[in-house]
C-alpha cells in the first residue's frame, strides 16, 4: 500500500518501499563489529582460581599483595564495580599487577579498561597491544577484540584480513561474538573472499548460542534467499528468537513481518506491538513506521498528533524519511499548526541526510508558479514565499546544529 497525499501535488515517500527494504536495511547497523561484547564487570573469563574462597575484600587484599595474580585479578574487578569514581583506578591498577603476571584475563580486561577509558585515560594504541598478549595466549574474547581493533583500525593499523584471521582464531573456539564477525566478514568480502554460504554457517553457529545480531543476521539471509534458500517462516522464526532478547532492529523487521504477513498471518496490531518495543529503545526505522501506524490507523485508532510526534522523535535521529514526512505534516497542518517555514526547513534538513526529493519537489512547484506568473498557482506554492524560504533556511540551520550534536 502507498501512503496517499493529503495534499495538492506532493508525492509521499513510500510505505511499501520501505516495508520492502526494511528486513534488509538494518545489514549495515549489525555489521558494526562487537568489540565488548564481554562485558568488563561481567568478565565472561575463566581464571585460576585461589586455593580456598575468598572471603571478604582484606582477605582478597592479602592474597593479592602476596602476588597471587587471581587475587589481583578478583580485587581489581572488586574495585571496578564499585560505585565509588576512585576506586575504578584502584581497579585497573590491581588489573595491571596480574597482567604483567602473564594472567590473560587480566591482559584483557586491561585493554579493554584502556579502550573505554575506563579507571583512567583512553589509549587505543596500549588496548590493542593488551588485547595481543592475551590473544597470543588464545583467550578468545581477547582474540575477537584484537579483530576489531584491527579492522576498525583502532589502535592498529587497519587490516581486515589480519582481523578475520583472528576473529577465527576465537570463532574456532566457539566464541558466538567472534563467530558473528567471522559470519559478517564473509557476508560482506571483508579480509575474506565473499561468501554467502560461509556467512549462514558462521551467523548460525553464532546464533545457537543466543546471540541476538547473530539470530538477525541469520533470518534476514533466509529473508533475502542469502547463502540459504529463501524460507520467510525461517526468517520470522529467528527474527523472533532476537526480538526476545529485546533487539530494536529484531524487534522493528518483526514487525515488519506482521505489517506485510511475511512468514506469518498478517496482523497489524501485532506489527505495532514489536514498532513500539523497538521504538521505545530509540530505534528510528521503528518510530517512523509507527508514525505511518497512528497516520493511516493501522492496529491502532488514527491519530494525526501521535503520527508527528512519532515522526519527530525519528527525524530527530536523522531518518531522511521521517524528516520528509515531519515537513509534510507542517506544510498541510496535519497532527500540527501548518508552518511552511518550519515545513522548508525540514525539507532541506532531509535533503542534507540524502533524501532532497520533498526539497526538489517544493522547489520545482514554486519555480513553475513563477513561471506561470498571473495563472493564480496553488495556494500550497504560494506559502512558501521568499520569505518564508528565508525563515525556513535559518531554521534549518539550527535544526541541523541540534542533530550533529546528538548521538543517532
Amino acid at each position: 500500500m502507498n501512503v496517499q497525499c493529503p495534499m495538492p501535488n506532493v508525492q509521499r515517500p513510500s510505505w511499501r518501499v520501505f516495508l520492502r527494504s526494511a528486513l534488509g536495511v538494518q545489514r549495515w547497523e549489525l555489521n558494526v563489529r562487537i568489540v565488548a561484547f564481554v562485558v568488563l564487570l561481567a568478565a565472561g573469563v575463566t581464571i585460576a582460581a585461589p586455593a580456598a574462597p575468598v572471603a571478604d575484600t582484606a582477605d582478597l587484599r592479602a592474597a593479592a599483595e602476596e602476588g597471587d595474580p587471581a587475587a589481583q585479578f578478583r580485587l581489581g574487578l572488586r574495585y571496578l564495580r564499585s560505585t565509588n569514581a576512585t576506586d575504578g583506578a584502584l581497579g585497573v591498577e590491581w588489573l595491571r599487577k596480574a597482567a604483567a603476571q602473564g594472567l590473560a584475563e587480566a591482559q584483557f580486561n586491561v585493554g579493554f579498561c584502556l579502550a573505554h577509558g575506563l579507571g583512567g585515560t583512553q589509549d587505543e594504541t596500549q588496548a590493542a597491544a593488551w588485547y595481543r598478549k592475551a590473544a597470543d595466549q588464545g583467550l578468545a574474547s581477547a582474540e575477537n577484540n584484537l579483530g576489531a581493533a584491527c579492522e576498525n583500525g583502532q589502535g592498529v593499523p587497519p587490516d581486515e584480513r589480519e582481523a578475520a584471521v583472528w576473529y577465527r582464531k576465537a570463532a574456532d573456539q566457539g566464541y558466538a561474538p567472534a563467530q558473528y564477525n567471522l559470519g559478517a566478514c564473509y557476508d560482506n568480502g571483508r579480509g575474506v573472499t565473499n561468501d554467502y554460504a560461509q556467512a549462514v554457517e558462521w551467523y548460525r553457529k553464532a546464533a545457537g548460542q543466543g546471540l541476538a545480531s547473530a539470530q538477525l543476521s541469520l533470518g534476514l539471509c533466509y529473508d533475502n534467499g542469502r547463502g540459504v534458500a529463501q524460507n520467510y517462516t525461517q526468517a520470522v522464526t529467528w527474527c523472533r528468537e532476537a526480538a526476545g532478547h529485546g533487539l530494536a532492529e529484531a524487534q522493528c523487521n518483526l514487525g515488519v513481518c506482521y505489517e506485510l504477513g511475511r512468514g506469518v498471518a498478517r496482523d497489524p496490531v501485532r506489527a505495532v506491538f514489536w514498532y513500539r518495543k523497538a521504538a521505545a529503545q530509540g530505534h528510528a526505522p521503528a518510530q517512523y513506521a509507527l508514525g505511518i501506524c497512528y497516520e493511516k490507523g493501522l492496529g491502532v485508532a488514527r491519530d494525526y498528533r501521535t503520527s508527528v510526534d512519532w515522526f519527530r522523535k525519528a527525524a530527530e535521529r536523522g531518518m531522511a524519511l521521517a524528516q520528509c514526512l515531519l515537513g509534510m505534516a507542517y506544510e498541510s497542518g496535519q497532527g500540527v499548526v501548518r508552518d511552511p517555514a518550519e515545513a522548508y526547513a525540514w525539507a532541506l534538513v532531509a535533503a542534507a541526510y540524502g533524501e532532497p526529493g520533498y526539497l526538489s519537489r517544493i522547489d520545482k512547484r514554486r519555480q513553475t508558479a513563477m513561471a506561470l506568473g498571473g495563472l493564480r498557482p496553488a495556494a500550497a506554492t504560494l506559502a512558501f514565499t521568499p520569505q518564508v524560504v528565508a525563515a525556513g533556511q535559518l531554521r534549518a540551520k539550527s535544526i541541523m546544529a541540534e542533530l550533529e550534536a546528538k548521538p543517532h
